[in-house]
């Protein structure tokens, strides 16, 4: 796991996860788009039924729900919860990765979606 043996490169890969885009080319008005496909890592897709097509997203259709092809990789919720790559952020103590924008994000999100 990247997290686990190679924090300084998952801190540029995770750095590569949000693109900055100028809405009407005015400066002021930026939208930035957060790629978490890194850190939500649940769902897989065998590799003779993913498309050949490089540019499409293998895991979400164009509205940006999940294919019915996707299956978690383990059917055991205790084992993707440690897996999770915020979990071992967590636990190997990789502060600067979860306090990267990215990170912080995906939490905020998940709790607005699924918290209490």
């Amino acid at each position: 796991m990247l997290v686990e043996r190679f924090p300084d490169v998952a801190e540029v890969v995770q750095g590569r996860g949000n693109q900055a885009t100028y809405v009407n080319t005015v400066p002021s008005h930026i939208q930035e788009e957060l790629i978490v496909e890194f850190l939500d890592d649940t769902y897989q897709i065998k590799q003779q039924q993913q498309s050949t097509d490089k540019t499409s997203n293998p895991y979400h259709d164009t509205t940006g729900h999940l294919k019915d092809l996707a299956r978690p990789y383990t059917s055991s919720t205790r084992m993707l919860m440690k897996n999770h790559p915020l979990m071992l952020m967590v636990e190997h103590k990789m502060t600067m990765l979860l306090a990267h924008l990215v990170c912080v994000s995906l939490v905020k999100h998940k709790w607005a979606k699924f918290g209490r």
